[in-house]
């Protein structure tokens, strides 16, 4: 049996890239963005001071935007 393990950029970067027609744009702070037809679907935020969400501060926050393409 595998053992789990938290998911690591890298990983995130491998799966994003192994999908059909996907490109990589840079953020305004050289963050990837993952696109489909200049369409984000994967991004890593940039820090914010204002952040509500648990996982600020504790690493890579990583937005996964759900749409169809068609």
């Amino acid at each position: 049996m595998a053992r789990s393990r938290k998911a690591k950029p890298q990983d995130i970067h491998d799966i994003a890239l192994a999908l059909p027609g996907v490109e990589i744009e840079e953020g305004p702070l050289g963050n990837a963005i993952y696109q489909v037809r200049k369409k984000s679907f994967v991004f890593f935020r940039n820090p914010r001071p204002d952040a509500l969400d648990a996982g600020e501060g504790k690493g890579d926050v990583v937005n996964v935007l759900r749409f169809g393409f068609a």
